[in-house]
């Protein structure tokens, strides 16, 4: 079971409603995104499965957070991410008797391409294993889609190791242009991407399809404009 300093912390309904819905789209988006770049979440579970496990993190978020520990969404991702292994770690584990065959069946691959000098068929397999057509085939499908519990847990912790770089700077970056208060898309798009990113301006310009001197320009009043905005909310805080 999982455990933080923020697991003892407990909302009220009302709290752990208006976060849930405030950020139910979110949660939604990095569970895609991480079940779209993993070929091990994908091989374990269909996406339903990894995006009901992505809500669930995010009720369960909702549940434990402590405001005073920091902002909500890392705690809210770091819920998804554990809920989205555990679902992947638990989805349709293959038994000890079905592994073995499995294993059986690649001994017995493997004893035959060095006895035969090639790939034997299955035929020779099935004599070699003394069992018939059909069992054959049902350990050859376990083969090719089976993995042990063990195995799954170090592909998907090789997986999330990206993907968990990836989702939580396009997240982070989110965050960041939606505390840009009053400025507009453009303006959160050029603060962003020149600070948050180190993109030269140059560079934003090309991407907002734009001069460098008209975005510098913008640069120069989004700054000024969001400093006004962080005065009067701090004044506003400390009234």
């Amino acid at each position: 079971m999982m455990s933080d300093s923020n697991s003892t912390h407990s909302q009220t309904d009302g709290a752990i409603a208006s976060l849930c819905a405030d950020h139910f789209d979110e949660a939604v988006r990095y569970g895609k995104a991480i079940w779209a770049r993993s070929d091990s979440l994908r091989d374990r579970l269909d996406q339903q499965d990894a995006l009901s496990a992505a809500v669930w993190g995010l009720y369960r978020a909702a549940r434990t957070w402590n405001p005073e520990s920091g902002p909500f969404g890392p705690w809210m991702r770091r819920l998804i991410r554990y809920e989205i292994k555990e679902a992947a770690r638990q989805a349709t584990p293959v038994s000890r008797a079905a592994m073995r065959k499995v294993k059986d069946l690649a001994a017995a691959q493997r004893t035959l391409i060095e006895e035969l000098g090639r790939e034997p068929s299955a035929d020779e397999i099935a004599e070699f294993l003394q069992v018939d057509m059909s069992d054959l085939g049902e350990v050859v499908h376990l083969q090719n889609t089976a993995r042990e519990a063990t195995d799954i847990d170090e592909i998907v912790e090789a997986d999330f190791t990206e993907v968990d770089a990836d989702a939580e700077t396009a997240a982070l970056l989110t965050e960041a242009m939606e505390a840009f208060g009053p400025l507009s898309g453009d303006e959160r798009v050029i603060l962003a991407l020149h600070y948050l990113e180190d993109v030269p301006f140059r560079e934003v310009a090309r991407v907002l399809g734009k001069r460098p001197d008209a975005v510098s320009r913008m640069h120069g009043r989004a700054k000024e404009r969001l400093g006004v905005w962080l005065e009067a909310a701090i004044n506003e805080a400390t009234a």
